[in-house]
């Protein structure tokens, strides 16, 4: 069994994933590599910055996800989180294509915990990420612009496996929320 969990920046998916690690699951999350993170935070090259997310999850791929599927895994973001982040820094450009292209072909999930909350609430939660985002509002008009490009995408995304949580509710009943949701797909501990 594989499961990811995606949402937008503050939705709450790192809480939700060490709650699912005290209830026993084995979670993992991306950027796995610390190098891929140094790489990230410091290149100015957006396509080396995507070629790093890509070779980064292709490792992970390969050296945790893969041999542990029996147990089962849930990851903390997977491929669905490049996609949608490069699809609103780059207005769905040549890169943007790119990421799509490389991650099209890659394993995918038995099921996606989606964790739907809207921008200003992640804001709320999350100060910090605007100034992650503050790169890329050349290209959005403000923080909200930017996070509603990101949530669109997601929702294009969506397909049958994919499950939406609302993230508005307390992490407790997220929690709850999500372990039903992996006793229906017969996700044991």
């Amino acid at each position: 069994m594989f499961v990811a969990l995606e949402g937008i920046d503050g939705c709450g998916k790192t809480t939700l994933a060490k709650g699912l690690e005290k209830n026993d699951f084995f979670v993992t999350q991306e950027p796995y590599l610390t190098l891929t993170k140094d790489i990230v935070g410091r290149t100015k090259n957006d396509e080396a910055r995507e070629l790093a997310f890509y070779i980064d999850r292709l490792y992970h791929i390969d050296r945790v996800i893969t041999p542990n599927l029996k147990r089962g895994v849930i990851t903390d973001r997977y491929k669905y989180s490049q996609i949608a982040y490069a699809y609103a820094r780059y207005s769905g450009g040549e890169i943007y294509k790119n990421v799509v292209s490389l991650n099209q072909n890659l394993l995918e999930p038995d099921m996606v915990l989606f964790l739907d909350i809207k921008p200003e609430e992640s804001l709320l939660r999350k100060p910090g990420i605007i100034n992650d985002a503050s790169p890329y509002l050349k290209i959005s008009s403000n923080y909200t612009d930017f996070f509603n490009r990101i949530k669109e995408k997601y929702m294009d995304l969506q397909s049958e496996n994919w499950k939406v949580i609302d993230a508005n509710n307390s992490k407790e009943k997220i929690l709850e929320e999500a372990l039903k949701l992996l006793s229906k797909l017969g996700f044991k501990r």
